[in-house]
């Protein structure tokens, strides 16, 4: 049995550019291997009660890779019928640039599921699986970090580009942009004349310290 990672990257998400999106199966209680073959050790790894009792036991242990995480881990791939499956399933940059990579069996080196990820700031789960019209096998979630790697992804036309690029999130530059052609032009100017000022203070404070 062949197992995969799959990800996407995709730009205007959530306000960025460059945001890789690790897709991973959010349903892992009915194995499609037996853990035993593709989990290095399988047997001798605790269990998440066997850890916890041991914490209340000893002082000196401070826990460690559970059974549980284990399973997650392998849980969370996909086939090779899934992987075409979400792939078919895909549209725009998450189809264009989605990629899978064959994951290396058995399972050797510490995972931390992804599911297992704290969920609901920068770093957050993208819910593929509840999309309108969604009729995949499995669900699938996608894992995205947006504190990593990643560049804001909107510049609003009304700010003065050519001397400053302000990182403004997503809902402000559509805000600022739907402003009507009035309003824009007052704007931009107060803008131009801030930036205008800023730039002629650091010019004369670089003039001073070269003195």
């Amino acid at each position: 049995m062949k197992l995969y990672r799959a990800w996407s990257v995709a730009n205007n998400f959530r306000g960025y550019n460059g945001v890789k999106i690790k897709w991973y199966s959010s349903h892992s209680d009915q194995p499609v291997v037996p853990y035993e073959s593709v989990i290095f050790n399988y047997e001798n790894i605790a269990s998440a009660e066997e850890i916890e009792k041991r914490l209340e036991e000893d002082e000196g242990y401070y826990g460690g890779y559970s059974k549980e995480m284990a399973e997650d881990s392998i849980g969370e791939l996909f086939t090779e019928a899934e992987v075409d499956e979400l792939r078919e399933y895909l549209t725009g940059d998450f189809r264009n640039t989605f990629q899978a990579k064959l994951f290396p069996l058995p399972m050797k080196e510490y995972q931390y599921p992804y599911r297992w990820h704290p969920k609901g700031g920068p770093m957050d789960s993208y819910m593929l699986c509840g999309e309108d019209g969604y009729d995949l096998s499995i669900p699938i979630e996608g894992l995205y970090d947006l504190e990593a790697e990643c560049t804001p992804s909107c510049t609003p036309s009304i700010f003065p580009t050519s001397r400053i690029t302000v990182n403004a999130p997503h809902e402000i530059c559509q805000a600022l942009d739907e402003l009507s052609d009035e309003k824009r032009q007052t704007v931009s100017e107060l803008l131009r004349m801030i930036v205008d000022d800023y730039f002629e203070r650091k010019k004369q404070t670089t003039s001073d310290t070269r003195r």
